[in-house]
């Protein structure tokens, strides 16, 4: 019978322990990545519905400045239309305001 070196009594262990620790620091560092990548997207969501609240709240406050405007209110297209057109010239980002 024919004996083995220690080197190979010893490599298939040896591998198998290395494969192990890999996959497990391969499972850590992707856990912990997904975390961060969750994270960074809550971030950024939480960040971009603050600015559209902002800018939302902005149209809010013009459209309510000309609903209590009393030129607006006399509803004489006359007087209305100046405002109207100086309105969308100072905000040309408000598309519901047609003149």
């Amino acid at each position: 019978m024919k004996k083995k070196s220690i080197f190979r009594q010893m490599t298939v262990p040896m591998m198998t322990v290395i494969c192990v620790l890999a996959a497990i620091i391969l499972i850590v560092f992707i856990t912990a990545y997904e975390e961060d990548i969750y994270s960074r997207n809550r971030d950024i969501s939480n960040l971009l519905a603050g600015e559209i609240a902002v800018f939302m709240d902005g149209a809010y406050g013009i459209n309510e400045g000309l609903a209590e405007n009393p030129s607006i209110l006399t509803m004489e297209t006359d007087i209305q239309t100046p405002i109207l057109a100086q309105c969308v010239k100072r905000n040309t980002y408000l598309e519901q305001i047609y003149i």
